[in-house]
């Protein structure tokens, strides 16, 4: 058998994964390339390509990304036809069938391919060094990086999450993404206590406080576009989730710290001098 090849590349957008030609494999197989961006491609049959043909289309393919994306939001993944999507692409059947290999290799480029990227950074910033305010500042600013990146493909994955009767889209467990996403996020806090940064607490309840608070504001940012979702308030946030999970002396020690002056001094207010001393 032809040995497998695949290639990944950064259009403007988004990361697109792309397949080599393979045969069709059982449950639970996928492609040996592909592994750890998109497992649930074992069942595309994809189109064979080299890669310098793959950077000589990578503009077709970021066209059929982009509005297969707007014809999946408009008129659901299962009254979107691979000829339409062609159609407004500008690019022929061929084409689209060289690139992802059939209209659901499309559709998981779009959805799980941006959440094995998504993994795949979150696990770099969480495994930098760093104190875990540090890196769960990280991990908010990554989040909030999506939203504003890309929009649309974000209210198209939470209409599939929400509604994916009516969108007859192809199965993903999101709930295992999910629960994936927050078990490294948990992770992360456990090493703030093990490491004495911060208190022991119910882990469940708070990862409900901070994952919960990110997505509320992420939420609102692509219902109707505030708060702004910046680096700035991704860092604000985690830093008022974790004001309860301190050490209450280190909570102590810098509020005690606000009270000295240089070199640790208490500051000491300044007497006036009565108006009856004489000069």
């Amino acid at each position: 058998m032809e040995r497998q090849r695949a290639s990944r590349w950064q259009p403007e957008s988004w990361r697109l994964v792309s397949a080599g030609r393979s045969r069709r494999q059982g449950p639970g197989a996928v492609y040996s390339g592909l592994r750890r961006f998109c497992p649930a491609l074992d069942s595309i049959p994809s189109g064979k390509y080299t890669g310098v043909s793959m950077k000589k289309m990578t503009g077709n393919a970021d066209r059929i990304l982009t509005k297969a994306l707007r014809l999946f939001s408009s008129r659901g993944y299962h009254a979107t036809s691979v000829r339409e999507i062609c159609q407004a692409a500008g690019v022929t059947k061929p084409t689209l069938y060289h690139f992802f290999g059939s209209k659901e290799g499309v559709y998981r480029a779009l959805v799980d391919g941006a959440l094995e990227d998504f993994k795949e950074r979150l696990t770099i910033a969480l495994s930098r060094a760093g104190s875990a305010e540090e890196r769960l500042k990280r991990m908010a600013r990554l989040y909030f990086e999506g939203g504003q990146r890309n929009p649309d493909l974000m209210r198209f994955i939470f209409g599939v999450i929400h509604n994916n009767q009516r969108t007859s889209a192809p199965p993903t467990d999101f709930a295992r993404f999910y629960e994936d996403v927050v078990r490294m996020v948990s992770r992360c806090v456990e090493e703030g206590v093990l490491r004495g940064e911060l208190e022991r607490g119910p882990d469940e309840l708070r990862m409900l406080v901070l994952m919960g608070t990110l997505g509320e504001a992420l939420c609102g940012y692509l219902i109707i576009g505030r708060p702004e979702i910046t680096p700035a308030l991704a860092d604000r946030l985690v830093e008022l989730v974790l004001q309860g999970w301190k050490r209450r002396a280190d909570v102590s020690r810098r509020r005690r710290g606000k009270a000295l002056g240089p070199g640790g001094r208490r500051r000491v207010p300044r007497r006036r001098p009565s108006s009856g001393s004489s000069g």
